[in-house]
């Protein structure tokens, strides 16, 4: 349990003197514990703008890997796939792209988007 307000964490103290909870074992439980995995994060680049190459169907771009602070080969996934490739050859059209960071130690995950926008002539 995290507290992020004083009145909530005063209740919580009082409840605890109440039953004979040593508090300062518990504290320093649950501080150890929550600075041991922090949260995942991840920034994703710009969106990109391309044109199609005269006489082509499809356009190869190329993007920067997002920013994370976690492992990208182990602890990010990708929706398509084959966005972990930082590359493609796409078709005119809007592609989404999502990644998704993830901790091994916690259930949390961070997610980022990006677009990127083909267009024909």
């Amino acid at each position: 349990m995290l507290f992020r307000d004083g009145l909530a964490r005063a209740i919580w103290v009082i409840v605890c003197e109440k039953y004979g909870i040593n508090t300062s074992a518990t504290e320093r439980a649950r501080t150890t514990t929550s600075t041991e995995a922090p949260r995942p994060y991840i920034r994703c680049p710009n969106d990109l703008d391309v044109e199609l190459p005269p006489r082509r169907a499809t356009a190869r771009v190329s993007f920067p890997q997002p920013k994370t602070n976690v492992d990208w080969y182990r602890y990010v996934d990708a929706s398509p796939a084959w966005g972990k490739q930082l590359q493609a050859d796409l078709p005119p059209g809007l592609t989404m792209l999502t990644f998704t960071a993830w901790s091994s130690a916690t259930n949390y995950t961070n997610a980022c988007r990006m677009m990127i926008r083909i267009r024909g002539k």
